[in-house]
């Protein structure tokens, strides 16, 4: 039987070729059973954020198992992660976040056996969605080795709109392409500016309209002008409280440009 306990302090901990924690504190116990070890704080590369979690290694399993949250830059957390990326998704500017995150690599197979991680904004994210400008306001974005990622209550906006979105995707190994499973959006926005962006011929409208984009086996949705009005277009009129909905199919191109197949109105 033996053991060993001892503090750590202003430790630089390498991490292989993906560079080093730095300026790491903690605390190490060590016994004939394995490792356990609590790292208080820790400075992960490139700028990517600050950490603290527990750290356990069994001798008779070899199994490393890392839980622990902390803050960081998720476009800063991506480059470090991996050089290769798929540019659907393009950050603007900084993109702080509370995250979480577990693991387990198995010492003996050289491999993850699990690993995820959770990011929830501190504050809004600048991002570029096939070269369309948004801000990512609040919810939560999980990241899973197997299952992918998805999001929890995201919520998104842009001049026109603001979005509470749900979705599930998964990244092709080979292309780094992303590949969605399910998603639905809800939308809503100014009735006026979304006539004044778009220069439509529509006098005096007013309200609101709403859609929704979803994605099962395809996309399909709606748009919904029930609390949208206005006086006069091609010489007809609606009051605000009057249905008009607009129900569609569709299909989004890999440069984000959607191609609608198929519209009804009730």
């Amino acid at each position: 039987h033996y053991r060993v306990q001892g503090d750590v302090r202003d430790a630089d901990i390498a991490l292989g070729d993906q560079g080093s924690l730095v300026k790491t504190d903690g605390y190490v116990d060590l016994d004939e059973h394995g490792l356990r070890a609590a790292v208080a704080q820790a400075t992960l590369p490139q700028l990517s954020g600050h950490v603290r979690g527990k750290v356990s290694i069994p001798w008779d399993t070899l199994l490393l198992s890392v839980a622990g949250h902390g803050h960081v830059d998720v476009e800063h957390l991506q480059h470090w992660a991996s050089s290769d990326r798929d540019n659907t998704l393009q950050w603007q500017g900084v993109s702080p976040a509370k995250a979480s995150f577990k693991l387990a690599w198995s010492v003996m197979q050289g491999k993850f056996l699990s690993l995820s991680t959770a990011f929830q904004p501190t504050q809004p994210w600048h991002v570029l969605l096939y070269k369309h400008p948004l801000d990512v306001l609040s919810g939560e974005l999980i990241w899973d080795l197997t299952s992918g990622l998805k999001s929890h209550k995201l919520t998104v906006k842009d001049p026109l709109m603001k979005a509470d979105i749900r979705f599930a995707a998964i990244q092709n190994p080979e292309t780094l392409q992303w590949q969605m499973k399910t998603a639905v959006a809800e939308v809503s926005g100014s009735f006026p500016e979304w006539v004044q962006h778009y220069q439509l011929p529509i006098e005096a409208p007013q309200g609101e309209w709403r859609a929704q984009l979803s994605f099962a086996k395809g996309w399909s949705g709606f748009v919904d002008f029930k609390q949208a009005g206005w006086s006069n277009v091609l010489g007809s009129q609606k009051a605000q409280g009057e249905s008009l909905r607009f129900n569609y199919q569709g299909d989004i191109t890999d440069t984000g440009n959607f191609h609608l197949q198929h519209v009804t109105s009730d």
